[in-house]
């Protein structure tokens, strides 16, 4: 039986039905689309919000850059954007660098603060790793 000797309220029925599939497929791909992609845009606009000095140097003793570069690193998968978050690794590597000496120096490891440097030296590692950036330096972790 072709399309056309169909009854009038089956054609109806198999085009609702078609109709209504390719919507739901629509906005799965959508939602997909917005969790992979807008996720990862999301996580660079907030990861250029890092709080940084006179000297442009990442503050890393402090909780709120800590709390973004743990949201950036749940909400990146290490495929898109790879040079800019190869610049943005390079910044916080020689900021870890800066303040590992610094706090050496100092002999800060009674402050409160240094849970935030740690934490950030962590999730550094794992954003190195998920970006697979080899070539950036040798090490891998500021090990303090």
């Amino acid at each position: 039986m072709s399309w056309e000797e169909l009854p009038i309220d089956i054609r109806c029925l198999i085009l609702s039905y078609r109709y209504d599939a390719r919507v739901d497929a629509c906005k799965k791909i959508q939602n997909e689309w917005r969790q992979i992609i807008n996720g990862e845009d999301a996580a660079l606009d907030i990861m250029l919000e890092l709080d940084v000095d006179d000297n442009g140097m990442i503050l890393t003793l402090w909780e709120s850059n800590a709390s973004i570069l743990e949201f950036c690193h749940k909400k990146t998968s290490g495929k898109f954007n790879r040079d800019t978050w190869k610049i943005l690794l390079e910044s916080i590597y020689d900021s870890l660098l800066f303040d590992k000496s610094w706090i050496n120096q100092t002999n800060l490891d009674d402050t409160p603060n240094l849970k935030y440097y740690y934490m950030m030296d962590a999730t550094y590692t794992e954003l190195y790793n998920k970006f697979s950036i080899y070539d950036c330096y040798d090490n891998k972790s500021i090990e303090a």
